[in-house]
């Protein structure tokens, strides 16, 4: 491997990544990542010319003899040695930690199995080392994996990460074959198109403009009962729609305060095609909000990417009132059937169709207080069994917020924190003051600002001791900024007010930021030239959490603990520029 190559090298002229990188004129960091294997410069490029005469040059200094071709060539020649490999790397390792998370293998028992040193497995798993042979490793795995696969019962769980039928995995060869070409071949990274409009919806989302676009705020709870029989079925797409606006109407209407339960499997993109239905529920769904009840909504994880993404799209906004609480469960449906079930103080509808045949599916609209009854504890039963998808926190939430952060700061791994504004915690007191008080803020505010940041610096500072933070910084021109003024963001005060950025002090803070960065070890800094986000905020911690902070309209924070959203925050890339 190259970075083998290369340490080589710096172990026989006993250098430092300082000292190359004066002599080479390449960044410590970026040799630090050469060293690591996270990067590998083009073959004949001018960064190997550079390494080269680095290496060679501090040789000579120490009467070490290196022949120049030789570094170069034996250099060149990893590098071409790699470009062969036709695997793409990034989709392996993404594969590798699904396939070991869903099917918990630890990297202990890993590494038992295939006689390595547990901390080289882990470094595999990081993305700091790569195996000699992808190929043979690869395979090794897939041997590991269809034993426990098929000891433990764990078909519908391999079927449901390959994308493949059950049926498929019968045979303990098969099984192993499909795994062996799924790591290295197979599902590539989930698109970040459909993640990235995510965000975008998220980040440009105002409340405030939304109340006003469905008539939220002038809209009154009817007073006449909405009536519906004993019992009422619908078939089909378009009649699952009028069951779907049949069940708010009566839960609206009605006098009960009983909460609702929400659960469906169904597609949702067939439904967002219809232009009316999507406002009809919403208007429906935010009405049922206004009457003050509360929704506990059971999210179906296990659809397509893009699908999840919508659904979740559409629920954000409502997730902002504070009275929805959101669920998910880990065990998947494998028998194919489609189930859909919601229950309120005054209906309970109930549906299935088999997957793929969604037009011919079933639903009936109950309001006996028998079949309410039985499907309320059907739904409770359901909702027992969940896991919270995300935390919300508002401002109602202050305090639970201030003990949260406490708990995150404390929790252990790598950090990447992608922001729409600088980081405050990089941010001079002198400066802060300056901004603030240009701003016209209050003597009050402008100390419990100060106050904040002073304890995010120290949290952050604590954490780099021992962890690696990765910062991805916005930079803004001088065009961007004057359409466009960025603003300081501190989001956990709930001080919804713009504290706006002379484009001199913007870049005063960035000159802070980057210095930041450069004083502290274990902070990586990455400028984001294309900055997408203005309003939102990304902290993810590996494999553990996600914490997406929105700074007006309104401010407020998604704690995520879905494994599968913090792989696809984790994966997310905006263009970037080291």
């Amino acid at each position: 491997m190259f970075s083998e190559h290369l340490n080589k090298y710096i172990q026989i002229i006993e250098c430092t990544n300082t000292e190359l990188s004066a002599a080479s004129g390449l960044s410590g960091k970026t040799i630090g990542r050469y060293r690591k294997g996270e990067r590998v410069p083009k073959s004949c490029s001018e960064q190997i010319d550079k390494l080269t005469a680095g290496i060679v040059g501090i040789a000579k200094s120490k009467s070490i003899n290196l022949d120049e071709n030789n570094v170069r060539g034996n250099l060149n020649s990893a590098i071409a040695t790699e470009e062969k490999i036709s695997v793409d790397y990034d989709t392996f390792l993404f594969n590798l930690n699904r396939l070991l998370d869903a099917l918990e293998i630890s990297n202990a028992s890993l590494a038992k199995s295939l006689k390595y040193d547990a901390s080289y497995i882990s470094r595999i798993r990081a993305g700091s080392r790569k195996p000699g042979d992808i190929f043979k490793f690869s395979e090794n795995i897939a041997m590991i994996s269809e034993k426990k696969v098929h000891s433990e019962k764990l078909t519908s769980e391999l079927s449901n990460l390959l994308g493949i039928e059950s049926k498929e995995l019968d045979s303990r060869l098969k099984c192993s074959e499909k795994i062996k070409d799924w790591l290295v071949s197979g599902a590539k990274l989930p698109s970040t198109d459909h993640f990235k409009k995510f965000l975008e919806s998220l980040d440009g989302f105002n409340l405030e403009d939304y109340i006003k676009i469905i008539s939220f705020d002038k809209s009154s709870i009817p007073t006449v009962p909405f009536q519906i029989p004993p019992s009422k079925k619908y078939s089909g797409i378009e009649q699952m729609m009028e069951c779907e606006l049949d069940f708010i109407k009566a839960t609206v209407t009605s006098d009960s305060m009983e909460d609702v339960i929400i659960y469906s499997e169904m597609p949702m993109e067939k439904l967002a095609q219809d232009s009316e239905f999507p406002k009809k529920w919403m208007y429906g769904t935010a009405l049922m909000l206004k009457k003050g009840l509360h929704l506990n909504m059971i999210h179906n994880m296990n659809r397509p990417f893009n699908e999840m993404l919508l659904g979740l799209e559409s629920w954000v906004p409502m997730y902002m009132t504070g009275q929805i609480s959101p669920y998910y469960i880990k065990e998947t449906n494998a028998s194919g059937l489609l189930n859909h079930i919601k229950v309120s103080g005054a209906a309970a509808l109930w549906g299935d169709a088999v997957a793929g045949h969604f037009e011919d599916g079933r639903y009936c609209l109950y309001s006996n207080k028998e079949d309410m009854q039985y499907y309320r504890t059907k739904a409770e039963q359901l909702l027992k069994t969940a896991y919270p998808l995300m935390e919300i926190y508002n401002a109602s939430k202050t305090s639970e917020l201030s003990v949260f952060m406490e708990h995150s700061y404390s929790l252990s791994g790598k950090r990447k924190k992608i922001f729409g504004s600088l980081p405050v915690f990089t941010i001079s007191d002198e400066l802060i003051e300056i901004i603030l008080k240009r701003n016209l803020i209050s003597n009050e505010i402008i100390n419990k600002i100060k106050k904040f940041v002073y304890y995010s610096r120290g949290a952050i500072e604590k954490l780099l001791r021992e962890n690696e933070i990765a910062l991805i910084i916005p930079k803004f021109t001088r065009e961007d900024f004057e359409i466009n003024p960025p603003t300081l963001f501190i989001p956990e005060l709930f001080i919804e007010r713009d504290f706006k950025y002379s484009y001199d002090e913007y870049c005063e803070h960035l000159r802070q930021t980057k210095a930041f960065a450069e004083l502290h070890e274990n902070c990586s800094l990455k400028i984001n030239e294309y900055p997408s986000f203005r309003n939102i905020n990304i902290t993810i911690i590996k494999n553990k959490q996600v914490i997406v902070s929105k700074n007006k309209s309104p401010a407020i924070h998604f704690v995520i603990n879905h494994p599968r959203l913090i792989e696809a925050f984790d994966n997310f890339s905006a263009p970037i520029a080291d």
